[in-house]
This record gives C-alpha cells, sequence and structure tokens, in this order.
C-alpha cells in the first residue's frame, strides 16, 4: 500500500491501493488526508470479505510512517492502521526499509 502526493486528482490529494496477491484484482482508494488510509481498509476489507465470503487474513505493506509511527527512544509504535489490523486479528507483515 502506497500514498503518494497527487495533485491531478479533483477528488484526493493521495491515494492508496490495495492488491490481492492471488487474483491479482486491485482497488485504489482517493483520499483527501493520509489519515484516511484506516477508513479505506476498514472499506476494503468489508468489501472482500462479503464478496468472496472468506476472512482477511493477511495485509502485506512497507514499514512507512503513515502506516506506523516513527522510532523514539522506546523503539517504533504502532500506529493507528496497525493498531485498526491487531483489533481485527489480520496478521501484519511489512518489507524492509526503503525496499519495494
Amino acid at each position: 500500500m502506497w500514498s503518494f502526493d497527487i495533485n491531478s486528482f479533483n477528488k484526493g490529494k493521495y491515494f492508496i491501493t490495495f492488491i490481492d496477491n492471488f487474483s491479482c484484482y486491485g482497488h485504489v482508494y482517493l483520499l483527501h488526508e493520509k489519515s484516511q488510509s484506516v477508513n479505506a481498509l476498514e472499506v476494503y476489507i468489508n468489501e472482500v470479505e462479503r464478496q468472496l465470503d472468506r476472512k482477511v487474513k493477511i495485509i502485506r505493506s512497507g514499514r512507512g510512517g503513515e502506516y506506523y509511527e516513527r522510532y523514539d527512544k522506546s523503539g517504533q509504535h504502532p500506529g493507528t492502521f496497525a493498531k485498526f489490523l491487531e483489533k481485527l486479528g489480520i496478521c501484519a507483515q511489512y518489507t524492509m526499509s526503503s525496499t519495494p
């Protein structure tokens, strides 16, 4: 999942993509603020689980600051996005820093 600063869309300044590795089916959600990524994730999970009648088990994403808060003296702390996945019992997998 990535979000980029784009100005070519009137409805959103950012976007987030979700791609199902099994079917290669993708979703793109336009966002006004990066903080809306949790709302987009919730919509995506509900839509997928309703259509496929299966539970989302794993979400894989980059370890960017929009999903995980930055390091401090006590280490890195889960942000709103990671806490939401934990609440739903979804396993969060993160790529290594600075890799696709």
